[in-house]
């Protein structure tokens, strides 16, 4: 975990997210104020959108 953190803390400026693919149980997780890791949940045989992400 000392690597995932090393770039967000000397970028605090900068907000990074994290999206990983799914499990039984979705979660987001707050690293640092600027890191977060979402976590899709799944359920076998049906596929759904976790979220939608807009570019700016």
């Amino acid at each position: 975990m000392k690597a995932s953190r090393a770039r967000p803390e000397q970028h605090p400026e900068r907000r990074i997210e994290v999206l990983c693919g799914h499990t039984h149980g979705a979660g987001v997780a707050e690293i640092l104020p600027n890191l977060l890791v979402r976590t899709g949940g799944a359920e076998y045989g049906e596929p759904a959108v976790q979220c939608v992400i807009a570019a700016e």
